[in-house]
């Protein structure tokens, strides 16, 4: 059951609840209301003082939530193709600690003929410091597409970010920060370098927004800046669009764009496209 928040008159949980004030100090105890003020296990607590809520229980399960999605097309007469399309998310939130990890794979094939075949893996960890602010102390990103010259491209950063909306209708978040780049090319011209290293500067942001009771958009930005040599800037831009189907089935209809500012030349001296982009129509379960 879904309820608008502005509709809830009264609360009174039934587990024990983890509760971040501001200041850092964390509280355990169930939650009630009484006449618009809180109460974590009987003690009044002001409203503008919570930074966080979570759930306080034992069980390492409570702690996590994942999204799993797949669209699948096959084509077979005269022209024999098929289409995978995956994306994993999973995420375990505390009420300083939010980790989120997610897998991307799109491969594609026509007449035993790749035609796509690209993965990604990445992880984030924030640490709440305040009501707007949190620490990443990590985050790191594992790409593959051969189609692009990439046989295997490793980022790894750290940073800060800013919650500009924090509302039970709308999440969004930026964030920014330092990091380091290998990337390993699957072939180059004669006399350049194969794997290149670089420092690097990570810019994100990421936006989810309940725009109806049953319909959800999320979207996810991020660009890499490098040295030219490693491509100078990777944009990826993630846009979903979930229409709730029962309360953990949606249909989803998602679009990814990939750019790579500087492509590095294969040995033959061709330069891949600088733009890559996927549109996909699938389900989602929400676990």
């Amino acid at each position: 059951i879904s309820i608008d928040w502005e509709d809830v008159a009264y609360i009174r949980t039934g587990r024990v609840m983890s509760v971040l004030l501001d200041g850092g100090e964390v509280i355990l105890g169930r939650l009630t209301t009484e006449s618009g003020k809180l109460l974590v296990g009987g003690e009044p607590v002001e409203f503008p003082q919570v930074v966080g809520i979570a759930s306080a229980s034992p069980r390492e399960f409570d702690l996590w939530t994942a999204d799993i999605s797949v669209g699948l097309n096959f084509r077979s007469g005269n022209v024999e193709q098929k289409d995978l399309n995956t994306k994993v998310s999973l995420k375990r939130r505390t009420v300083k600690n939010n980790t989120k990890m997610s897998y991307t794979g799109n491969y594609s094939e026509s007449e035993s003929e790749q035609l796509a075949n690209n993965h990604t893996a990445s992880l984030s960890h924030d640490y709440r410091i305040s009501h707007k602010w949190f620490f990443r102390p990590i985050q790191a990103e594992y790409y593959r597409d051969p189609f692009q010259n990439r046989e295997a491209e490793w980022t790894v950063g750290f940073g800060a970010g800013y919650q500009i909306f924090d509302s039970p209708k709308l999440d969004w978040t930026v964030s920014a920060g330092p990091g380091y780049q290998r990337t390993e090319y699957v072939d180059v011209v004669e006399g350049e370098d194969r794997t290149v290293s670089t420092g690097a500067f990570l810019i994100g942001t990421f936006y989810d927004q309940d725009i109806t009771d049953n319909i959800e958009l999320e979207v996810d930005y991020q660009v890499t800046l490098t040295e030219a040599k490693a491509g100078r800037a990777k944009h990826d831009f993630y846009v979903a669009l979930d229409v709730d189907l029962t309360s953990r089935l949606d249909l989803r209809l998602a679009g990814t764009w990939k750019r790579i500012e500087s492509p590095q030349p294969d040995s033959d001296g061709i330069t891949p496209e600088k733009d890559d982009f996927t549109a996909t129509l699938g389900l989602a379960l929400e676990i």
